[in-house]
């Protein structure tokens, strides 16, 4: 699992001014290259799967992006094009461990922020903003970027940035497609909305300039843990999965020991929780539980021949327990199964032993240990675990710390993640994780209410009256 996760990114991180002054041939660009491709077809088992199940082609793109080098120019520009081809993996996961350093200037410079969301195909600006001298509404809908259709623009970004798949519609989609690298690199994008009068609106947008919102923020997210008490339900709200607030969530929970105020239901709000430590959830779990329980773990992935020897011990993987794939629709690739157990998660001595419903809400933002805590809430299908939330169109669920390389000639290095979380899985759409027992999809209602709210969105009122995630947690 990828408990140890940040700590690799600081201890593998190298000085990019030194790595940029290095000077490469164009044959070792090439050989590089065709060593990073090579890495990734055999370790990565997403690459295989997403072809599969998507019809995204990441070697195909790798191919194109590897005739950017006849132009290259340095070895910054290699960098840069390397940076290109581990997007196009479409995985966080699977990336440089820090950023080009041609691209370093250009997002100091950076400081642009469009709220958007993905609703039934369409991108919806989320809070009324000020551009053009006028006010651009909450629900508008972009219509064009950069004298582009939406959907054309962002299927152009694969290189770009890593994105979402659309699974109904069969298409990528990004709410922050005003994020990659090339707009950002130019320092401007063109953008044309159209609001609910059905009114026209271009704007052009200086990315080195803020953004100029109608009403200014209002919103404090905060790790907390909270007692409604005319719900009787204990909200927790957990925003990243750091190891310094174990203690804090520990003597929080702890305090509802003494059963002065009853709860009748849980609520673990996960929502915008980009990762961390698996055991941060872990622990909040541990200080509720009443029982033990258990959750089963199957993690697929490459011929352990393939993966670096040291990494195999540090995980203690051993290649003769790694055993072939044989369920009927991973078979076809050749992975093999690295852990299959069952995980069990053990009251701590402080819990309050509580025995009711625990609800889990999550978002589209959620990721990496953020997402895999919904593992318990998915045990069994009429269990007191449930989860309430909207597709990420990523793929979730637990893994391992990913596999850390460095190129030959350029010493670029760069991550692989090496395992697919088959837990439970019954199909190829099964390996994303990212749905949940209620779906809640976003409206335009509740976009317009939420900008027009004079409130703190994130605060107990809103919560509970006017938040549709919530509301359903609430019902269950």
């Amino acid at each position: 699992m990828r408990q140890l996760y940040y700590v690799f990114l600081l201890l593998c991180s190298t000085v990019l001014s030194a790595r940029s002054q290095t000077v490469l041939t164009r044959q070792q660009m090439y050989e590089d290259f065709d060593t990073l491709t090579g890495k990734v077809k055999a370790i990565s088992p997403h690459i295989a799967i997403k072809k599969a199940l998507w019809k995204y082609d990441a070697l195909k793109e790798l191919a194109r992006i590897r005739t950017k080098i006849d132009t290259a120019r340095g070895t910054a520009s290699f960098e840069l094009i390397v940076s290109e081809a581990l997007n196009a993996c479409q995985d966080y996961h699977t990336s440089l461990m820090d950023r080009p350093a041609a691209l370093q200037g250009a997002y100091a410079k950076f400081h642009f922020y469009l709220p958007l969301a993905y609703v039934n195909g369409k991108y919806l600006l989320t809070k009324s903003i000020i551009a053009n001298s006028r006010t651009i509404p909450a629900g508008a809908v972009v219509k064009e970027i950069n004298n582009q259709k939406p959907d054309g623009f962002v299927a152009g970004l694969t290189g770009e940035l890593v994105m979402r798949y659309d699974l109904k519609r069969k298409k990528f989609y990004a709410e922050n497609f005003w994020q990659n690298q090339r707009t950002v690199q130019d320092g401007n994008i063109d953008i044309t909305f159209e609001d609910s009068a059905k009114e026209i609106i271009p704007v052009h947008f200086d990315t080195e300039k803020g953004l100029t919102f109608a009403r200014p923020g209002r919103d404090t997210i905060r790790n907390q843990v909270d007692y409604w008490p005319e719900f009787r339900v204990l909200y927790i709200k957990l925003f990243r999965m750091d190891n310094a607030l174990i203690p804090y969530f520990q003597r929080k929970i702890a305090a509802y020991r003494d059963g002065r105020r009853p709860i009748d239901k849980v609520i673990l709000d996960l929502r915008d929780n980009g990762g961390g430590n698996d055991i941060v959830w872990q622990t909040v779990y541990q200080a509720l539980l009443d029982k033990p329980i258990s959750y089963p773990l199957l993690l697929d992935g490459p011929d352990p021949g393939t993966l670096p020897a040291a990494y195999l011990k540090d995980r203690e993987i051993r290649s003769d327990s790694v055993v072939k794939e044989r369920s009927h629709f991973l078979k076809k690739f050749n992975y093999y199964r690295y852990t299959q157990h069952s995980s069990v998660l053990v009251p701590t001595d402080s819990s309050i032993l509580f025995k009711g419903k625990i609800v889990t809400i999550g978002n589209e933002n959620i990721y990496s240990s953020g997402a895999s805590a919904l593992v318990i809430s998915h045990l069994a299908t009429g269990d007191r675990f449930y989860s309430v939330g909207r597709p990420t169109g990523r793929f979730l669920g637990v893994g391992y710390s990913p596999v850390i390389l460095q190129l030959p000639h350029s010493a670029i290095r760069y991550r692989i993640e090496p395992v697919v979380d088959a837990t439970q899985a019954t199909g190829l759409a099964g390996l994303m994780h990212d749905r949940f027992e209620f779906s809640v999809p976003y409206t335009l209602e509740e976009i317009t209410r939420r900008d027009a709210f004079k409130g703190n969105t994130l605060g107990a009122y809103y919560l509970i009256h006017f938040d549709p995630l919530t509301k359903k947690a609430l019902d269950l």
